[in-house]
């Protein structure tokens, strides 16, 4: 027979137990929704500065702006709030902007490989429709 203390510890332990297992799951959810906030952030940081750059700065920082946009978005990895084609639309903007910055420069060499790339990045995407005249319509809307 098992005594009333004992089972009154038996049961202190269980409860134990379960109430730290579900407090770090709670736990993981919240590092991983922290993390999902803060890539948010950051993406949306380096998009506000270099819009900026783009839209009033000289080209030059403009163009270091969109590529350091360009680095960050490399890195970015997709979250709960960040979706793979989010990432994939903002590297378009971006490429689309370093392309108009180079082709303003009459640097041709740079402007195609940026639309190539532009291009490419579309097309990986699987979006409908990649042609010069959406990318165009694209980079007036942003």
């Amino acid at each position: 027979m098992i005594r009333p203390r004992v089972a009154v510890a038996f049961a202190l332990v269980v409860t134990h137990v379960i109430t730290l297992a579900v407090g770090m799951q709670i736990g993981r959810a919240a590092g991983r929704l922290a993390t999902a906030v803060n890539t948010g952030a950051a993406v949306e940081l380096y998009d506000a500065l270099s819009r900026i750059q783009f839209e009033s700065g000289p080209p030059d920082a403009a163009r270091r702006a969109l590529l350091r946009e360009l680095d960050s978005l490399k890195e970015t990895r997709p979250t709960s709030l960040l979706r793979e084609q989010d990432i994939a639309r903002l590297r378009i903007i971006v490429l689309l902007r370093l392309w108009k910055i180079e082709a303003a420069g009459s640097n041709a060499e740079a402007a195609e490989r940026y639309k190539t790339m532009a291009l490419a990045t579309c097309n990986q995407a699987k979006w409908r429709d990649c042609s010069e005249a959406m990318m165009q319509g694209l980079l007036r809307d942003k």
